[in-house]
């Protein structure tokens, strides 16, 4: 039709409206005369198979669809076709992106007639993806629609629809329906931060975990919800997290709460008694004020040569014997607690000094 076709072979075997031109050779013995002028038209092949890849009303089911792939998976066409939500592709936090292996379509030369095999070049069609309606307004199609997962539903499935790009016809095309499944909690997603031991308070205790999958952070309450067992006491707690929107399943980890140190408290006190009165009787003498302590609670004299007549109570008041002389004298303890199911043992030892006088 621009009168620059000159193979003849295949200039008129894409589509296309073509003139015939025809006049007769000046070597003609029988005909002469002007040139004659015809036209035809080659339409574009269609890539809609019709129901069950049958012929449908105003389509020439010439193109062939083999597989639906993604990655290294791979799914018959016309079972993905048949079977919506069949393809089944996990969740990767990018836009979901299969394609049709190989399509092809059955071209058919006008100078021999033979039914030829054509692929389809990847400048003959584009694909769009979008959610739930098959063959949408390609001004509305957008592939970062496929990220999240999607129902079994027809209607919440994404959906990638094969268009021809040449015709700019809206009704060319094809669908494919695809779910895109939760990653899993358990098995693909690194869970870290953990962490413990971590030291009992009194107060639930919420590790600093953290989760991620190709390189994202998931988020508490967006992407998986965190409960807690046995996590204010001291022993082994655990946190259970589970996946939610795109994650699915839930992995449980252990942490350990350890034993918080004994609060124990002694306060020695310099105490003085007249030794006037000890010559009658022995006196008592609260030396040792003793608080705060976790578990039972025993106190031990540590004699010397001069207080190995001394005597010492669980409250921390020290008896002096009667009879003891003048002077001055260092009075040593040593406190235990014993501790209790959040608390450790401790032991303390503590000097006061005492002035008879």
């Amino acid at each position: 039709s621009d009168g620059k076709f000159y193979d003849y072979t295949h200039a008129h075997s894409m589509s296309h409206k073509y003139d015939i031109v025809v006049e007769a050779k000046d070597t003609s013995a029988h005909f002469e005369g002007s040139t004659r002028q015809a036209a035809f038209q080659i339409k574009t092949a269609s890539l809609y198979h019709g129901p069950l890849g049958s012929a449908a009303e105003g389509h020439d089911p010439t193109a062939n669809y083999d597989k639906v792939v993604w990655g290294d998976q791979e799914w018959d066409y016309l079972d993905s076709y048949l079977t919506k939500g069949l393809v089944k592709i996990k969740y990767t936090g990018s836009p979901i992106e299969p394609t049709i292996k190989n399509p092809t379509y059955l071209g058919r030369p006008l100078r021999n007639g033979t039914n030829e095999k054509y692929w389809l070049s990847p400048l003959d069609y584009d694909y769009r993806y979008v959610y739930g309606n098959p063959n949408p307004n390609p001004a509305n199609i957008v592939s970062y629609d496929c990220v999240d997962v999607t129902g079994s539903d027809e209607a919440d499935l994404a959906c990638m629809t094969l268009r021809y790009v040449p015709s700019s016809d809206f009704n060319n095309y094809i669908d494919i329906f695809f779910e895109i499944t939760p990653a899993s909690i358990e098995d693909d997603v690194t869970v870290s931060n953990v962490g413990g031991p971590y030291a009992y308070t009194g107060e639930p205790i919420h590790p600093p975990v953290k989760l991620t999958y190709n390189d994202m952070t998931l988020k508490e309450g967006v992407d998986y919800t965190a409960s807690y067992a046995n996590n204010t006491d001291a022993g082994q707690a655990t946190i259970t997290l589970t996946g939610m929107g795109n994650y699915s399943g839930s992995v449980r980890k252990a942490f350990v709460i350890e034993k918080a140190e004994n609060p124990l408290l002694v306060k020695a006190s310099k105490k003085t008694l007249k030794a006037k009165k000890l010559k009658k009787k022995a006196q008592s003498v609260a030396m040792f004020k003793i608080a705060g302590a976790k578990g039972e609670v025993t106190v031990k004299l540590v004699k010397n040569k001069k207080t190995k007549k001394f005597k010492v109570n669980s409250k921390g008041k020290v008896t002096v014997p009667k009879r003891t002389k003048r002077g001055s004298y260092t009075v040593k303890v040593e406190i235990t607690a014993v501790g209790d199911t959040n608390h450790k043992a401790v032991t303390k030892t503590v000097s006061a000094k005492l002035k008879v006088k």
